[in-house]
């Protein structure tokens, strides 16, 4: 119930000074973590190494925790944190960190397009060589799972189609930027711990204990921010402040109506516990302006029996009274608070326990530097035998990416030029289909010619022959005269003594996928645009409307004969190879 204020950072120092496991569920502050700031702001140093403010920042995060009193110094005596600005030769020793940063980033941005983005955000961490830090600092496990987060998203990114980095990391900022956005911190399912979720996000979930926190958080906004009247088809909302008329008309109905959906969310919240509901309150009085206004009714006694209570069962010993302290004018010789222990709200049928407070650790440090220092420290043998475990790791892990790299299978096209098994090339004929000389050429107007003659029956006339010209015209933005010519080619092809025998033949098949192994050049892929079955063997038909030229001439012969040397090994048969040029 915080409208937008994220709430939950004090709790997770509180909890993190008191060594208490917790985790963010469906909370809206991942973009605001320390950690995916930290990684954000590399990434746009990467990208864009003249913003000197993303470069800055990136140098004092947690990937490089450059002191600013070096940085200060840095800027005075040497000049701009430019990562392509070339450096003294005699740096001083001190400026070393940063000269190795700043050669990094630079490294990084020229690499960036040529890998992929989660190459890239995975590169920063380990050449900062950050994990340490990130799993050894406050909530250590989540703060790591956070930063390889940004790795799935981009991973994410690319899976979608898009293939900028620079895409990606406006991505990042625009999700930072927006109040909508939903990213949620990781959370590692089945782990141990206190779990900080919203009340939206706890519905239809359930709780061994439930505690509700932030009383002090409004029910309902102060100004209502929509009305809907159905019946009008109006919808009246609130844009920058200003409300229309229609909104300020039935502006005390709306927050009525707001008040009403807070009380049905906190009934909610209440629910959300099997075994225990742990509310903080007011030990004065009820405190009827927060979000949990609507249980007070469950949680006070009546007036008169404030100060009579019973021993709470299973709970330590507790003092007199609920309230640690007031301001000094409230202090009265008579106590007026609710006495701690176990009582009965006025026509309620549940008992509910008033704790102590002074039993409650409240002051507690928070520790911000590392835990597990143990594990940092080198103890002889122990510590050589660890790093030689490592080492070992290591080299592995580097020997299967060098293996992954390696491709197992080499995959190649027909069309890649090739040369095919001998002879294979030399068995092609070309055969011509007369046409004008005056005609459109090109890569769209060869597309549309294909697309037609898979799509035509081989019996059809030129009327539908070109109102299928038509269609895929259309989609590939072809023009006019390209579609005329392209169904007067299809129409004329029609007509060769070829796509007769293709009529009359057993088997006939368009577009055939083909897929062999050859032991010479690997993994072969193919669609033969004909093929067909007669008497003595199988036809292989490739449509061509450029094979006009010489050197083409002979690319498109390679790729037939494939095709002939696909059908043969697939099906024992003969096979013979035809250049049909349209």
């Amino acid at each position: 119930m915080s409208f937008g204020t994220d709430l939950t950072r004090d709790y997770v120092y509180a909890l993190e000074a008191r060594h208490i496991t917790s985790q963010l569920w469906q909370a809206r502050s991942f973009h605001q973590r320390e950690e995916v700031e930290t990684l954000r702001a590399a990434l746009n140093a990467i990208e864009w190494p003249d913003d000197e403010l993303s470069v800055f920042a990136t140098l004092r995060g947690g990937l490089f925790a450059i002191p600013d009193s070096l940085l200060l110094r840095f800027r005075h005596e040497i000049g701009s944190f430019h990562p392509f600005r070339r450096l003294p030769d005699e740096l001083h020793a001190d400026f070393q960190p940063i000269k190795e940063a700043l050669s990094l980033i630079a490294d990084l941005h020229r690499k960036r397009n040529w890998r992929s983005a989660a190459e890239t955000v995975n590169a920063v961490i380990e050449a900062a060589r950050s994990h340490a830090s990130f799993a050894l600092g406050p909530s250590g496990n989540q703060v790591l799972a956070n930063v390889y987060h940004v790795c799935n998203l981009a991973r994410s990114y690319e899976l979608s189609g898009s293939y900028s980095f620079r895409g990606f990391v406006e991505q990042l900022n625009e999700e930072s930027e927006s109040e909508d956005s939903n990213e949620a911190p990781m959370l590692e399912e089945g782990s141990e711990g206190v779990r900080l979720v919203t009340v939206y996000s706890a519905k239809g979930l359930e709780f061994p204990v439930v505690i509700l926190g932030d009383i002090i958080a409004n029910s309902a906004t102060r100004e209502p921010d929509k009305h809907i009247n159905s019946e009008q088809n109006l919808c009246a909302l609130r844009l920058m402040g200003c409300l229309p008329w229609e909104l300020i008309d039935h502006r005390d109905e709306e927050h009525a109506r707001d008040l009403a959906e807070g009380v049905r969310i906190a009934y909610v919240a209440a629910t959300r516990a099997r075994d225990l509901l742990v509310v903080p309150a007011v030990g004065d009085g009820p405190f009827n302006n927060g979000w949990i206004a609507a249980l007070n009714k469950a949680l006070y006694p009546a007036p008169s029996n404030y100060r009579q209570s019973q021993a709470a069962p299973k709970c330590p010993p507790f003092g007199e009274v609920t309230v640690l302290s007031r301001p000094a004018k409230q202090s009265g010789s008579i106590e007026r608070s609710i006495r701690t222990g176990l009582h009965m709200p006025e026509g309620c049928a549940s008992s509910v326990v008033w704790w102590d407070p002074a039993t409650l650790n409240l002051n507690v440090e928070a520790n911000f530097g590392l835990r597990q220092k143990e594990i940092l420290a080198e103890t002889g043998e122990e510590a050589q035998r660890g790093r030689l475990q490592y080492e070992s790791w290591k080299s592995t892990r580097q020997r299967s990416v060098d293996r992954g790299h390696t491709p197992s299978l080499n995959v190649f096209v027909a069309t890649d030029g090739i040369e095919p098994p001998s002879g294979y090339s030399d068995r092609v004929q070309v055969q011509r289909v007369e046409h004008v000389e005056q005609r459109p050429r090109g890569p769209r107007f060869g597309t549309l010619v294909h697309l037609v003659m898979r799509d035509v029956e081989y019996s059809a006339k030129l009327e539908s022959i070109f109102t299928i010209a038509q269609t895929h015209a259309r989609l590939l933005g072809a023009t006019e005269e390209e579609t005329a010519a392209a169904a007067e080619s299809v129409a004329a092809a029609l007509r060769h003594p070829l796509l007769e025998r293709a009529r009359q033949a057993i088997r006939c098949h368009r577009e055939l996928p083909i897929l062999i192994k050859d032991d010479m050049a690997g993994l072969l892929e193919a669609i033969i645009d004909l093929a067909f079955v007669e008497d003595t063997g199988w036809c292989v038909v490739d449509f061509k409307t450029d094979a006009e030229n010489v050197r083409r001439l002979s690319k498109y012969r390679r790729q037939v004969g494939w095709y002939i040397h696909s059908i043969e090994k697939t099906t024992g048969r003969s096979a013979r190879g035809y250049l049909l040029h349209l």
